[in-house]
């Protein structure tokens, strides 16, 4: 019984921890040891996204997250790392196209009269 109960103890521990990081990393900086946590889970996010619009709002808010950490590193008299406005300019490409595959699907929708 023991064992079970350490078996258990040590997964609780073991993902709890993964949870504790991610949640951790959220609020994280270019310049933080957990950022890299944090793009793989935004990289996850999105590739686990399947709903077009959901993809596109996900682009939107991981660009918006990009600035974000642009702007409070600038406030702190920091440089932007390059990859960071790589990586925004990378995300801004990816909404606008999806926004521009939404548009043509409901103008197409909206023409033939599909529901």
């Amino acid at each position: 019984m023991t064992t079970l109960f350490s078996v258990l103890l040590a997964l609780a521990l073991a993902f709890g921890g993964v949870g504790a990081t991610a949640h951790a990393a959220q609020d994280s900086l270019p310049t933080d040891p957990l950022y890299p946590v944090k793009l793989f889970l935004e990289d996850a996010r999105l590739a686990l996204t399947t709903d077009p619009q959901a993809e596109l709002d996900l682009l939107v808010f991981f660009a918006s997250q990009r600035a974000a950490e642009m702007a409070a590193l600038a406030g702190k008299g920091q440089p932007v790392p390059s990859q960071v406005a790589l990586r925004l300019r990378e995300h801004l490409q990816l909404a606008l196209a999806r926004a521009a595959e939404l548009d043509t699907a409901t103008h197409i929708i909206a023409c033939c009269g599909c529901t």
